[in-house]
């Protein structure tokens, strides 16, 4: 997979990941699921921009095996018995409970070599993301107020990018576990080009501004000043800049912990 352009590494640049995570109709769920490690979102109205970009960034930009990012709007599925068969023998051994109508609960499912292997809703917990919640509740009062489309969509991710973040790390640490459980099985599954797993290595040192041979300590105060320039407490109260302060903390984060896990820092 090529990876996305970018600027300098110190530039404010983002990656654009726009081709990460693809619309996926019903018709094309299979052959999308048969790749070695793939995560799909499911819900009704659910679209590419609804995405998590936590989980864009950790699973889609820096990660190996590559995991194949997708969405499928359950409220254009045509649910014929056939798809609800499917769907039910696809998702029975991750005990989640389907409707009254055979429908799945809206989440993320990650398919393993075309196995669903866990879920996980992303939900927005109150007790963790009240403040979020609250942020966005005021951002989008005042978007509304300003005739701001682009604020209010803003206003509808603040509230759910801590739940991002833990799903993020929740599928981080169940790819982990299970190609570990068979590195050898895993191995024979993934790509070849050793491309695919350098290149992710490569951005997250981009990102960090540096190159690929610098020290542990290197890394460590470059990872520090990167946080800290992009900190969403320094981009005030402007909900846009808020919204890019998110975005480029969690590709760091993500960076950082993709260096971390092939170097074996602790």
């Amino acid at each position: 997979m090529q990876a996305a352009q970018r600027g300098a590494p110190n530039s404010d640049d983002e990656f654009d990941v726009r081709h990460l995570v693809k619309q996926l109709s019903t018709g094309e769920v299979l052959n999308f699921i048969s790749a070695p490690c793939c995560l799909i979102k499911l819900g009704p109205g659910a679209c590419s921009d609804d995405f998590h970009y936590a989980i864009t960034a950790r699973l889609g930009l820096f990660h190996h095996p590559r995991v194949r990012l997708g969405v499928v709007d359950s409220s254009k599925v045509e649910w014929t018995v056939w798809v609800k068969a499917v769907v039910k023998a696809k998702l029975q051994n991750l005990a989640v409970p389907l409707s009254d109508e055979g429908h799945p609960p809206a989440g993320y499912y990650l398919f393993i070599r075309g196995a669903p292997v866990a879920f996980h809703p992303a939900a927005v917990d109150l007790d963790q993301d009240g403040s979020l919640l609250l942020a966005g509740a005021a951002t989008a009062f005042a978007g509304f107020f300003l005739k701001s489309p682009e604020v209010v969509k803003i206003a509808t991710h603040m509230g759910v990018w801590a739940a991002g973040d833990r799903a993020a790390a929740f599928f981080v640490e169940q790819i982990k576990q299970l190609f570990s459980e068979s590195a050898s099985a895993a191995e024979e599954t993934l790509p070849v080009d050793e491309n695919d797993r350098d290149e992710p290595l490569r951005m997250a040192y981009e990102l960090l501004g540096l190159s690929l041979d610098a020290s542990e300590t290197e890394v460590r105060s470059a990872y520090r000043n990167r946080v800290m320039e992009c900190h969403p407490d320094r981009a005030g109260r402007n909900p846009v800049a808020q919204e890019r302060a998110n975005r480029r903390t969690a590709e760091v984060n993500a960076a950082r912990d993709y260096i971390w896990r092939v170097k074996g820092y602790r």
